[in-house]
C-alpha cells in the first residue's frame, strides 16, 4: 500500500519535472529583455524553484525507497504477529480446558503443545529480529505500536510455556505417585499370596495340648501380622483413589 502511495506521489513529481524545465527557460529568455534588477529578481526566484524542486524530488525518492524496504519487513512482521497470535489463543483455550480431563489426556496435549512452543519459538525471534528494524524505519508513532506488539508478543507467549511447564512437572509428579501406588499394591498382593499360602498349609488343630499351643502361637502371630497390614491397605487404597480421580 505504502509503496504505491509514494510511487505515484513521486509520478506527479515527475510528471511537474517538464512543467518546471519549461518555466526556468522562459524565465531566462525573459531576463534578456528586462532590467537587471528585475533579472535578479527573476533569477533569484527561478534558483528557489529549481532548489525546492529538487528537494522535494530528493525526499520522494528517499520516501518511495524507505516504503519499499518496509514493506517486505512489515508483511513479515505482521504475518507472523497474526500467526504467532493465533497459536496462543489455540494454546490458551486449551490449557483452560485441561482441569476437567484425566491424566492421559492432559500428557497428551502437553505434549503437542510443548513440540509447539519449539516451533513457535522460532516465529517469536523473527517477530523480535525484525520489530527493531521496522522501529528505526518507521520512528514515532509507528515504532511505539510495534514496540508494544513485540512487547505483548513476548509476555503472552512466556506466560504460555510457564504454564505448560508447570502442568508437564504436575503430570509427571502424579504419574510417579502412580507408580508408587502400583508399586505398593504389587507388594500387597505378593503379601496376601504369601498369607494366604500360610493359612491353606496351616494344619487343623491338633488334639495334643503342647502342639495346640504351638500351633495358637503359630495363628497369633500369622493374625497379628494381617492386623498389622490392615493400616497400610487402608492407606493405600485412599492413596489409590486419589491419583485415579486426578
Amino acid at each position: 500500500m505504502f509503496p504505491l502511495l509514494y510511487q505515484d506521489l513521486t509520478v506527479e513529481i515527475k510528471e511537474h519535472e517538464k512543467q518546471v524545465d519549461d518555466t526556468v527557460e522562459s524565465g531566462l529568455e525573459l531576463m534578456k529583455s528586462i532590467s537587471n534588477d528585475e533579472a535578479i529578481q527573476l533569477k533569484e526566484k527561478l534558483d528557489s524553484l529549481q532548489r525546492r524542486f529538487g528537494e522535494v524530488t530528493t525526499k520522494a525518492g528517499d520516501l518511495l525507497k524507505n516504503a519499499q524496504e518496509a514493506l517486505p519487513l512489515v508483511t513479515q512482521f505482521h504475518d507472523n504477529h497474526n500467526n504467532l497470535s493465533d497459536w496462543m489463543m489455540a494454546a490458551e483455550n486449551t490449557l483452560k480446558g485441561l482441569e476437567n480431563t484425566t491424566v492421559a489426556a492432559q500428557e497428551k496435549e502437553i505434549t503437542r503443545l510443548e513440540r509447539e512452543i519449539i516451533e513457535q519459538r522460532k516465529v517469536l525471534e523473527a517477530i523480535n529480529s525484525i520489530g527493531p528494524q521496522l522501529c528505526q524505519l518507521s520512528p514515532g508513532e509507528g515504532a511505539s505500536t510495534i514496540e508494544g506488539l513485540v512487547t505483548r508478543d513476548n509476555r503472552r507467549f512466556d506466560a504460555i510455556c510457564e504454564q505448560v511447564q508447570r502442568r508437564a512437572e504436575r503430570i509427571h509428579m502424579s504419574k510417579q505417585r502412580s507408580m508408587e501406588v502400583l508399586g505398593d499394591i504389587d507388594d500387597l498382593l505378593d503379601w496376601f499370596r504369601d498369607i494366604e499360602g500360610q493359612i491353606k498349609d496351616a494344619e487343623k488343630p491338633s488334639c495334643e495340648p503342647d502342639v495346640v499351643r504351638v500351633q495358637l502361637l503359630e495363628h497369633r502371630t500369622l493374625n497379628d501380622e494381617i492386623n498389622s497390614q490392615k493400616g497400610r491397605v487402608r492407606d493405600v487404597l485412599a492413596t489409590a483413589k486419589k491419583v485415579s480421580y486426578r
